[in-house]
């Protein structure tokens, strides 16, 4: 099976290990192979759909030259049956002959099991890959990077609410951080580590992680933080916002203190 690997790298091997360098010397085949791999819905795309993003400039007859031409050089480089037609106007790859990490990404996410989806994502779509000519692609390449990064930070943040609700405050952290890594704007991610670092009494990492956000929106958008992430960390500096299971043992301790 061929592998293609397009998360946060780009590679492309043989089933036994070897580099396709040829191929990769060619950045439109490249992207049409991503295309037929990633778009959605999965399955078969239709021939004007493909001269539309990657030759839009060239006549109807001249385009379809040009896919025909791509289509034979992907064919030659893995396998005249890893590329499929579907009558003369609808193409699509086989996917019992070729791996690709950003599809079984999306399978595995729709099937709920979120911590093997985030052992495959492992950055950003295709990071730096670039087609000449080809606006259209380039548009949709940026609209799959951003939602691809979005479902794994959904995923990130939800794994981290199920922790928290084990009592598994750690593991919460893990994946809150991770979530923040992939929506580092998102103020929502940054109330929840600031709470867990509250809940797993370190209110030091609490405040650095308010501060380090708060630095990040003064110097890359000149805003503040929310009135309410104010209010909470305010709460944590004074002792407001403690634990009801902290208040307890502090109001256990004070009786003990009385009865000394």
């Amino acid at each position: 099976m061929i592998e293609f690997l397009t998360l946060g790298t780009l590679e492309l091997r043989t089933a036994d290990g070897g580099e396709l360098s040829s191929l990769l010397a060619k950045p439109k085949q490249i992207a049409l192979l991503a295309y037929l791999c990633i778009a959605q819905p999965r399955g078969f795309h239709r021939r004007d759909t493909l001269i539309g993003l990657f030759w839009p400039n060239s006549d109807e007859e001249h385009a379809r030259g040009s896919l025909r031409k791509s289509l034979h050089v992907l064919r030659r480089a893995l396998g005249d049956e890893t590329i499929v037609a579907r009558g003369n106007e609808e193409i699509a790859v086989d996917f019992k002959r070729i791996f690709c990490d950003a599809a079984l990404f999306d399978s595995i996410l729709k099937a709920s099991r979120l911590e093997e989806a985030l052992e495959i994502y492992r950055g950003d779509l295709l990071p730096g890959f670039f087609v000449d000519d080809a606006r259209e692609f380039e548009d949709w390449l940026q609209s799959q990077r951003t939602r691809l990064r979005m479902a794994a930070a959904r995923a990130a943040f939800t794994l981290s609410d199920q922790f928290e609700a084990s009592g598994n405050v750690d593991a919460a952290l893990t994946w809150t951080r991770r979530h923040l890594e992939l929506a580092d704007t998102d103020e929502r991610g940054v109330h929840k580590l600031i709470k867990l670092h509250g809940k797993a009494g370190d209110r030091i990492g609490a405040f650095h992680a308010y501060d380090a956000f708060a630095r990040h929106l003064a110097d890359e958008y000149q805003i503040e933080p929310s009135t309410d992430m104010q209010s909470l960390v305010e709460g944590m500096r004074s002792g407001q916002d403690q634990p009801a299971d902290a208040k307890a043992e502090g109001a256990t301790e004070r009786k003990k203190n009385k009865g000394n």
